[in-house]
């Protein structure tokens, strides 16, 4: 395969109800991209319905950076606000990547995760916690449910990744395209988010026999109840049995 030349990028950042951090963030990922990225990319703002007032935020920064747009995205979900983003916006793209809202990855691994896909050929590429290069902060409790995880997918889907889900991921639009048929149709229930996705989507490039590779990142472990670690690590141990079951089936 040649080398992309050319090459246009599209960053979504999935959001909802994140006035509070929006334009700091967004104002802080676009001054270091223009500096940074030597290539043309947008920054798609995928509200997901938000209550507060993310939208209007999002409408003035798009506004003020012809680098920044805003996509209202009805229904809830992580990856829905992903998969409507390039879907839609992304078919003027060649790569296709998205980052959480907070940016709690550190952004300054972004241009080197782009040019394994542009210099090195690699169909998708994900930032990885648990790369032997990587810098994180997390709790001991976390660690150990995250890696849980990535065992019981070892086990049940025979992967072999280092880290799901770091939200921090790029992906060919070509190579993007051979997969997202095959995405789940149903959600299980509980399942408001749609955090399923970032498993889903390297299993399927694997499953296709996409060209995969991890990339060290920095990162620093947000807030969240142990109430919601729980009710998700349920969640995720449904959908690996559940997946398993569809991909035979395929």
């Amino acid at each position: 395969m040649k080398k992309l030349k050319n090459t246009k990028i599209l960053i979504t950042i999935p959001c909802y109800n994140e006035d509070k951090k929006l334009e700091k963030n967004i104002t802080r990922l676009n001054s270091f991209l223009s500096k940074k990225l030597k290539e043309p990319y947008l920054i798609d703002i995928a509200d997901n319905n938000s209550k507060d007032n993310t939208k209007d935020i999002a409408k003035k920064l798009e506004k003020k950076y012809s680098t920044v747009k805003y996509t209202f995205v009805k229904e809830q979900g992580k990856g829905i606000a992903i998969k409507y983003s390039w879907h839609n916006t992304g078919k003027n793209y060649d790569i296709l990547s998205f980052m959480d809202a907070d940016l709690a990855t550190g952004i300054d691994a972004f241009p080197g995760l782009i040019k394994k896909i542009t210099k090195e050929n690699y169909d998708l590429v994900y930032g990885s916690r648990y790369h032997k290069e990587s810098k994180t902060k997390r709790t001991i409790g976390r660690y150990i449910i995250s890696k849980g995880y990535l065992f019981l997918q070892k086990m049940l889907l025979g992967t072999s990744f280092t880290d799901t889900q770091c939200g921090f991921k790029a992906i060919n639009k070509r190579a993007y395209y051979e997969i997202k048929e095959l995405f789940l149709k149903k959600r299980l229930s509980g399942d408001r988010n749609n955090m399923f996705f970032d498993t889903e989507l390297l299993v399927l490039a694997k499953y296709k026999g996409l060209k995969i590779t991890d990339y060290p990142v920095t990162w620093k472990e947000q807030k969240e109840t142990s109430v919601k670690i729980f009710k998700y690590s349920i969640l995720f141990l449904r959908y690996l049995f559940y997946f398993r079951k569809e991909i035979k089936r395929n």
